[in-house]
């Protein structure tokens, strides 16, 4: 049987216009490539605006622990995990390491087992002045209209203070003032990221005195703002509260 030129040139046209496997082959690889070059940026944009969104947040708490200063002449007490109110008895701070009082605040926000949380939806963490260790001073730290702090003075002291770099669990300062970004710190407010479990994060999450801030690197992804003494001074007086 002759077939017809017309017949076998259409036959191999056809053959000619599909792939191989080895250019299917070149073609995923090629595929892969920039799928996995649009995969880092993406996760870099997700990461920078979650802290973008945490930042947000941490100053809005911030700005409602001033507002609640100076209405009542003291900074709420931080409140135990799963209840969003103040943790107190008698007037007194009942929770040295908590949270965010945010029901007392009227924060609004993303709330899990009764906690306001973070853009990585972690508990927001609040540390008090005074209100530190296993066993809470008698009194809180709190603004009178006598001199500032309200006695007995060293238990109420302003004494947080920030640092660049992790001073260890069994000391009480920082190493010395070049690693001192800010001290006495009346108020601290923490958003603990992934929880990398560094020891820099450590110092954020333990019931002293020192904190930690430094630039995010592989281990360290904390957020923290802070209310100093001079500050919380001023804009209670400014509200009249003095």
């Amino acid at each position: 049987m002759i077939l017809s030129t017309s017949f076998v040139k259409y036959h191999r046209a056809g053959r000619q216009q599909g792939f191989s496997l080895i250019e299917m082959a070149i073609v995923l690889v090629i595929l892969g490539a920039l799928l996995g070059g649009l995969m880092v940026p993406l996760s870099s944009q997700r990461e920078v605006s979650q802290r973008q969104a945490a930042e947000r947040q941490l100053q809005e708490i911030r700005n409602a622990l001033i507002g609640f200063a100076q209405a009542n002449n003291r900074l709420p007490c931080p409140a135990q995990l799963g209840l969003g109110i103040e943790a107190s008895a008698l007037g007194n701070c009942t929770f040295p390491n908590g949270f965010v009082p945010f029901r007392d605040l009227g924060l609004q926000g993303t709330v899990i087992n009764q906690n306001l949380v973070d853009a990585w939806q972690q508990p927001i963490r609040y540390r008090l002045t005074g209100v530190s260790g296993p066993n809470p001073p008698a009194t809180t730290w709190v603004y009178a209209k006598a001199p500032i702090p309200l006695a007995p003075a060293l238990l109420n002291r302003p004494d947080f203070e920030i640092c660049t770099t992790s001073v260890g669990a069994s000391l009480t300062a920082c190493s010395g003032p070049v690693t001192r970004v800010a001290p006495n710190i009346a108020a601290v407010i923490i958003a603990t990221g992934e929880n990398h479990g560094s020891a820099d994060e450590a110092e954020n999450t333990d019931a002293d005195r020192v904190f930690v801030m430094h630039s995010v690197d592989s281990s360290f992804d904390d957020i923290l703002v802070w209310i100093s003494q001079p500050t919380i001074t001023y804009e209670i007086s400014r509200a009249g509260g003095l």
